[in-house]
C-alpha cells in the first residue's frame, strides 16, 4: 500500500509534526488517558526497556503543542489538542495506526524532503484527491 493511501490529514500530521513512531504511540497513549501520565508510566504502557525514557518524543510532542505538562520529576502529562481538525487528524492517524502500520511506518521513515513537500503545496489536485 502507498503512502498516498494514507488520508492527507495524517500524511499533513506525520510529515510535519511526527518524526518517528515512538512520538507517534506515546501521543496516541496520551490521547487515551484524560488524567495523563509520567514519562515512567508512558515507558511501561509502551513497554520500552528500563533504561529508556521518550524524554525526546516527549519534548518534540511538546514542542508541537500535541501534548502539555510541565518539567517536574512528577509531572502528568496529557494530550492537549483542541482544534477539532487537530483531533479529527489525530483519529485518523488511531485508524492508520491499527489498520495500516507498515504504511505509516514507511511514511515515518521515508518522509519526503522538505523541497518534495513545498512543491506539493502548489500542485493542482484533481477534486477527486484528497
Amino acid at each position: 500500500m502507498a503512502d498516498s493511501d494514507l488520508p492527507r490529514e495524517v500524511r499533513d500530521l506525520v510529515i510535519r509534526q511526527l518524526h518517528s513512531m515512538e512520538e507517534i504511540e506515546v501521543l496516541l497513549l496520551l490521547e487515551g488517558e484524560p488524567a495523563g501520565l509520567t514519562v515512567t508510566e508512558i515507558r511501561d504502557r509502551l513497554r520500552l526497556p528500563a533504561s529508556d525514557l521518550p524524554l525526546t518524543s516527549i519534548a518534540r510532542l511538546k514542542a508541537n503543542r500535541l501534548i502539555a505538562g510541565d518539567q517536574s520529576a512528577d509531572t502528568r502529562y496529557r494530550f492537549a489538542v483542541t482544534s477539532p481538525e487537530a483531533r479529527r487528524a489525530i483519529e485518523l492517524l488511531r485508524v492508520a495506526y491499527n489498520e495500516r502500520p507498515v504504511t505509516l511506518v514507511r511514511l515515518v521513515y521515508n518522509r519526503p524532503s522538505a523541497a518534495e513537500s513545498f512543491a506539493d503545496a502548489f500542485r493542482i489536485k484533481r477534486p477527486d484527491e484528497s
